[in-house]
């Protein structure tokens, strides 16, 4: 670690430089916090990185092996030319980057947390170096203020829901995922692209047919953003349907309990409030899918993402060929990453033959970037 003191005194002079201005804050190094994908939050000094440079490498290793096994040599390499490297990383050309302790972070409840960098911040912590400018970033327009009305009941009320298996971001608006088993905010799930508007924008609008004039039945509509969204594109009426409190999936028993059309109104609200604008022709209702009577609904489309197989593989089937008797058109989502968890069950290709099997012809198979987990089917067909 031979020139370390040398950057030492080159950061803190950098810090001096950073006080005063408006983007960078200066923040205590052994006071932040690292999010990692499963959404554990861990100080510094308790992270397996700062460990490695501490001597024992270890919980490293075991940590890439776990959680990066495609990266692991690139890892490796990358952390010790860091270690050798004298933190040249830290002489003034480098005052352009957003930070030195991280390129990116969260203020989530007063607490700075981490996500990128995290091997700078504990060569640092190591150093002794007890301050390091950081920006705070927002994860939409982080120059963008929430409006006070719209913040204040968003304090009041998100945590009604103890649950938010997708993250919502508009605007400066943010609020986490967070699942079983802790529900705790997943921050890594703002910047996730098989969720929330990330997913919207990447595969879902892109791949939708005409919705002007049309009606929608959005099953699985979860927290509303994607009935919300096809409002928004003309459809004349969307229905969003979702569980109750009391019902639980055949599939996944560890879901909040909750009334899950309850918050897709709450968000509703929030799009509202944000776009100045009201959207009574998009609705929420609690159902159990596994009961519900889909022959007697009447949908120009009917829209599902990652949830039939949720139900099982006799329901989803039945779902489809009950919706086919009356609803011309069909835009499914899969998840071929469950693996054997769920099976063949939650594939693409599952999905596009029962849509065939019961009269659908395909128009549309977009599997998303490679190694995008999460693709779509859109089918057609003719109702007499």
């Amino acid at each position: 670690m031979k020139g370390y003191t040398r950057n030492a005194a080159v950061m803190r002079s950098h810090i001096d430089d950073y006080r005063g201005d408006n983007h960078p804050h200066i923040i205590e190094i052994n006071k932040l916090k690292v999010a990692d994908k499963r959404g554990t939050i861990t100080p510094i000094k308790e992270t397996p990185h700062y460990q490695y440079v501490l001597g024992n490498k270890q919980p490293y290793l075991d940590f890439l092996r776990e959680d990066h096994p495609n990266e692991y040599n690139e890892s490796i390499s990358s952390f010790e030319y860091l270690i050798n490297s004298e933190l040249d990383y830290l002489d003034s050309s480098h005052k352009k980057y957003n930070g030195y302790a991280g390129e990116d972070s969260f203020i989530i409840h007063d607490d700075y947390i981490i996500r990128d960098g995290v091997h700078r911040a504990t060569l640092l912590t190591q150093l002794g170096i007890t301050h390091a400018p950081v920006l705070r970033v927002a994860p939409i327009n982080h120059k963008t203020r929430i409006p006070a009305n719209i913040e204040s009941y968003i304090n009041q009320h998100k945590d009604t829901f103890p649950e938010w298996y997708s993250c919502f971001t508009l605007g400066p608006i943010s609020i986490p995922a967070r699942t079983y088993p802790t529900f705790t905010n997943r921050i890594e799930s703002l910047e996730d692209d098989t969720m929330g508007y990330k997913k919207w924008e990447l595969i879902i609008k892109p791949n939708l047919p005409d919705l002007t004039g049309k009606t929608v039945c959005d099953i699985g509509a979860n927290i509303g953003i994607f009935s919300i969204e096809m409002g928004r594109l003309g459809a004349k009426r969307v229905d969003g349907f979702d569980r109750g409190p009391d019902v639980v999936q055949p599939n996944n028993h560890n879901l909040g309990s909750q009334s899950v059309p309850q918050q897709a109104y709450f968000v509703k609200n929030l799009c509202e409030k944000h776009y100045g604008k009201k959207f009574p022709h998009v609705n929420f209702y609690e159902t159990d899918l596994m009961t519900h009577d889909f022959t007697k609904e009447r949908y120009d489309v009917f829209f599902s993402c990652c949830v039939l197989y949720h139900l099982g593989p006799q329901r989803m089937e039945e779902i489809i060929r009950d919706v086919s008797k009356h609803t011309p058109e069909i835009f499914l989502q899969a998840n071929n990453g469950h693996g054997e968890e769920l099976g063949s069950d939650s594939s693409i290709t599952r999905a596009e033959e029962l849509i065939q099997k019961y009269g659908y012809s395909t128009k549309i198979v977009d599997h998303g970037p490679p190694e995008y987990d999460h693709p779509i089917v859109y089918g057609v067909k003719n109702i007499g």
